[in-house]
Formats: C-alpha cells, structure tokens, sequence
C-alpha cells in the first residue's frame, strides 16, 4: 500500500483542485486472511480523507480475482 501521508497529500490536492471526490481502492489475493494492522491502516487513510473539508471518499476493498 502507498504511505498513509502519499495518499492524504494527493487527497489534499485533489481537494484544492475542487473536486469533491476521491476514489481510493485496496486489492489482496485473499481479503478473508488480511491482517487486522492492514484493515486498520486502510481504515485510517479513509477517516484522513473525509476529514479534509468538502471531499467525500469513494472506497474499494476486493478480492483482486473478481
């Protein structure tokens, strides 16, 4: 996964940019047997995200053979 401050600054431009949304997406062979550390690093980019004024998250978590 890309560092939690990559995806908060392309957020943060994104933001500036005026969009209002910004897509982010984690793939894993297997999404039953990911690691609870990873769910929560995930989780932490979303709730970063959401927190910038006016820009909403659009999320993705898969099985990357569907």
């Amino acid at each position: 996964m890309m560092d939690s401050k990559e995806v908060y600054d392309a957020a943060e431009r994104v933001n500036e940019s005026g969009s209002t949304k910004f897509y982010m997406e984690t793939v894993w062979r297997n999404p039953d047997q990911v690691g609870k550390r990873q769910w929560q690093y995930a989780l932490e980019m979303v709730r970063r995200v959401c927190g910038l004024a006016g820009l909403k998250d659009c999320t993705n978590h898969g099985d990357d053979r569907r």
